[in-house]
């Protein structure tokens, strides 16, 4: 159902429920991937606090799996979660050994490509602000070895990790002749880098006015475009109730511009 794009968030959350309630989990693998779904669902959420203590519940289950393949399997996805979380909460070292874990599995036929996939993608990630050069880099393992998959889930996730290295590319003014973006809020973002300010400005009222709100990224965004420093600090806030401390950085940064200069100056959060 989540990798296949049908249900997400809160609703899978409810459908797990349900089939819990419905059905008699007698194997200790099945009441593990039941534990996983929930994890990834509060991912999907970004109920960053959530997912240490719910991981370190699941931990003593999954190493009571017999199987070495479904045991190294199940714990690689509870190491995915917990790699982005630490880096959501800016825990930037610990979410890098993390990764470097997931990278280090045994994986002779290439099963867990996705999973490596996503811990370079974090690795780079974690260099958003940092280095240019060391985001591009894992940018492009990533995606090399996301062409040794050949899914649609693949493709979406390379969607995602496309749109993940054009947002670092916008951030740090680099590699804009070759940027390939996937969602209308880096598009805003990038009009706004562009000097087009009210085309980002229409982008975003569009967002809003399809999704209900904007998200805290895409307030951030729009305090760019319009020079609202109210709407920086509700970016700020809703990161910060979402302990999302990581993006934080990135409207803290675009704030103090702001209230010094007037403007958005060159150069990514520091």
């Amino acid at each position: 159902m989540r990798s296949c794009g049908i249900l997400q968030g809160k609703a899978l959350l409810d459908e797990l429920e349900e089939r819990k309630k419905r059905k008699i989990i007698k194997t200790e693998e099945i009441k593990v991937l039941y534990g996983i779904l929930t994890f990834y669902t509060m991912y999907d959420l970004e109920k960053f606090n959530s997912l240490f203590d719910y991981a370190e519940v699941m931990q003593p289950n999954i190493e009571l799996i017999t199987d070495e393949f479904v045991r190294t399997a199940y714990s690689g996805r509870i190491k995915e979660g917990l790699s982005y979380a630490y880096l959501m909460q800016d825990n930037i070292d610990k979410s890098r050994e993390i990764c470097h874990e997931i990278l280090n599995f045994k994986d002779d036929k290439n099963c867990f490509s996705l999973l490596r996939a996503s811990a370079l993608v974090y690795l780079a990630e974690s260099y958003t602000f940092e280095s240019y050069e060391r985001a591009s880099w894992y940018i492009n393992k990533s995606l090399e070895t996301l062409e040794l998959c050949q899914s649609e889930r693949a493709n979406r996730r390379k969607e995602n990790v496309l749109n993940t290295y054009a947002f670092i590319k916008l951030v740090n003014r680099q590699g804009l002749d070759s940027i390939s973006i996937y969602h209308p809020a880096e598009e805003s973002f990038f009009e706004i880098v562009k000097g087009n300010y009210k085309k980002a400005e229409i982008i975003l009222n569009n967002i809003k006015n399809e999704n209900g709100s904007l998200k805290p990224i895409e307030y951030c965004y729009l305090g760019l475009a319009t020079n609202d420093i109210t709407l920086l600090e509700k970016s700020i806030e809703l990161f910060e109730c979402e302990g999302n401390r990581f993006y934080c950085k990135f409207p803290k940064k675009m704030l103090v511009n702001l209230s010094k200069n007037g403007t958005m100056c060159e150069g990514g959060a520091k």
